[in-house]
């Protein structure tokens, strides 16, 4: 919702301050509860991210179950 509603730079929000900053109070008790289910849960913190945008990292897979130990 909020990528849809901002406009382009230079140009004046059709929403309200007020709304905006409504926004922003429904936002900040999302992630809150997020942080508490995840602590509940054990899971690590992780940045949330569009489907459209390319990850900024690779996962490279270890496989050491085929490994040999010398001995």
């Amino acid at each position: 919702m909020i990528r849809d509603t901002t406009p382009p730079p230079g140009m004046r929000h059709t929403l309200t301050d007020e709304t905006i900053q409504d926004m922003r109070v429904c936002l900040g008790m999302i992630t809150a509860r997020e942080k508490e289910l995840g602590d509940e849960a054990g899971e690590a913190p992780s940045r949330p991210y569009y489907v459209d945008e390319q990850p900024t990292s690779k996962v490279v897979p270890f496989d050491l179950s085929g490994k040999q130990d010398k001995e």
